[in-house]
């Protein structure tokens, strides 16, 4: 608990002074893979208090060189929004392949609706990179 209020107050200094998350300059440290996972299992926990979270994670790698902050954040961002549509049950893949890391959120909610998807497609969204 007390590793996640730190990680918290440390995104919290960091977004204090900046608007954008393309504005974050991230610090990268080196993460052992475990310990990346033990974060996500942990973090989905608390998040998906009321949902069955199925997580499964795979790495061939045991370090990674990321802002554990940051991916923290973002991670717990798309969580807590599957958290928020699902029906029963979520499902989070995270995988580490030749040190990139890639998280993929499903849930069983309804999704988005034809006019959602459309109103979606008519904005710009070429200003949104991650």
């Amino acid at each position: 608990m007390k590793e996640q209020i730190n990680r918290l107050e440390n995104y919290t200094y960091k977004m204090s002074a900046l608007h954008k998350l393309e504005d974050i300059i991230p610090d990268i440290e080196e993460l052992r893979t475990d310990i990346l996972k033990e974060n996500f299992a942990e973090s989905g926990k608390y998040i998906c208090t009321n949902k069955h979270l199925i997580l499964n994670f795979k790495s061939d790698s045991d370090y990674l060189f990321i802002d554990k902050e940051l991916i923290m954040e973002v991670y717990e961002n798309i969580l807590s929004n599957a958290e928020r549509y699902a029906d029963s049950k979520i499902t989070v893949n995270i995988s580490v392949i030749k040190n990139f890391l890639k998280i993929t959120v499903q849930d069983d909610g309804m999704g988005f609706t034809d006019k959602a998807l459309q109103s979606a497609s008519e904005h710009d969204l070429s200003a949104l990179s991650f």
